[in-house]
């Protein structure tokens, strides 16, 4: 049985035997000496300096917001303690307990809706509830001065009821102590890194809001856009191979908006053409000026008008319920009724395969 101690207290834990999650740098355990909370311990058999006072920081600056348990609202595992073992190595920390098997990755709806007969696991208005709560998350975070940085769908867990997001990987985040130094975050997932940075290759401790606006709108469009994304695209030219997407991130090669003047086009299965003038004025923003792309208050605010009770933006569709449609009619439909060339499902089954490999929707989250 694994001991170590808690630095608060000096008292002496003990661990179950068996890991109740794996995620991607340690392993979350349950304590004998406490049925409320869990520990994080980490892989490395050496943990940076700068790291355990990072987590001194966040300890001490926890945010008003970190643990509100009711109505399934927590949304962020905070530390609350560290662990260190038998000779005073920083080892993990504390986190208030939660039943993990309550949520899934946010990965999973990610993938297209269909026009199957067999209901989806998820339909398109939970996938604009999702957002709409990210953006919230985030916003939140953002009047915390806090940034999150590596936004990725496998460090963000769904709450099956209520849809919403939960951060667990908390000790990746980008923090400010009280003396106002910060404390930058651990990773940035090239898929969800800004071409500018990308260009610059910027290391994470150089990224800030801009990068987490970039990303949250990569995140958004992803889920209102069937999966895709917004840099994926097909050349015009039928008898050329697909670029690579990273290559077309770096040079910005953003075609879902107004402008048709390029050599490639939106994939087949792309629904943005149906999205309201509003909306993609906002994703125009976000992916062709980073100087004006929106806030995470500005998506929280656009995007609430589509899930409130007397929302009119938005409506079910008469021949598939899991699909809504915007004014225009139900992309969805449409885009099936008028089938996918060869070349296209081609392209579409080995985006999918490609985004698992990368990391695009694999979680790095295993419950046991």
């Amino acid at each position: 049985m694994k001991q170590f101690i808690l630095k608060s207290s000096n008292q002496r834990i003990s661990l179950y035997d068996k890991a109740i999650c794996r995620l991607n740098d340690g392993l979350l355990y349950s304590y004998i000496e406490d049925n409320k909370s869990l520990v994080k311990i980490y892989n490395y058999s050496q943990i940076e300096l700068k790291h355990g006072k990072k987590l001194i920081a966040m300890i001490e600056n926890r945010p008003p917001f970190a643990s509100e348990f009711e109505s399934n609202s927590i949304q962020l595992m905070w530390p609350t303690d560290m662990v260190f073992d038998e000779v005073g190595r920083y080892k993990g920390y504390i986190i208030d307990k939660l039943n993990l098997q309550d949520y899934i990755p946010l990965s999973h709806l990610l993938a297209p809706i269909g026009n199957s007969k067999k209901p989806a696991a998820y339909n398109y208005r939970q996938k604009m509830l999702v957002a709409y709560h990210f953006a919230a998350l985030m916003s939140n975070l953002h009047q915390n001065t806090i940034h999150l940085i590596n936004i990725n769908p496998s460090i963000i867990l769904l709450n099956k009821k209520s849809l919403k997001p939960l951060l667990i990987a908390s000790d990746e985040l980008s923090i400010l102590d009280k003396g106002r130094k910060r404390f930058s975050a651990l990773s940035c997932n090239w898929l969800y890194c800004s071409p500018d940075e990308l260009v610059l290759s910027k290391s994470p401790d150089r990224l800030g809001l801009a990068q987490d606006n970039y990303a949250i709108a990569v995140l958004i469009f992803q889920l209102l856009n069937q999966g895709l994304h917004p840099f994926q695209a097909m050349p015009k030219n039928s008898f050329k191979l697909p670029p690579k997407l990273l290559s077309l991130i770096k040079n910005q090669k953003f075609i879902y908006g107004y402008s048709s003047g390029s050599d490639f086009r939106p994939p087949a299965w792309s629904i943005h053409d149906f999205f309201d003038d509003e909306t993609k004025t906002l994703f125009a923003r976000a992916f062709s000026d980073s100087e004006e792309r929106p806030s995470a208050s500005e998506w929280q605010l656009h995007l609430k008008k589509y899930i409130s009770e007397n929302n009119t933006s938005l409506n079910e569709c008469s021949a598939h319920p899991s699909h809504y449609q915007f004014f225009n009619g139900c992309g969805i439909c449409a885009k099936q009724e008028l089938g996918l060339t060869l070349r296209d499902r081609l392209f579409k089954s080995m985006s999918y395969l490609s985004s698992i490999k990368s990391g695009f929707t694999e979680s790095r989250i295993k419950f046991y």
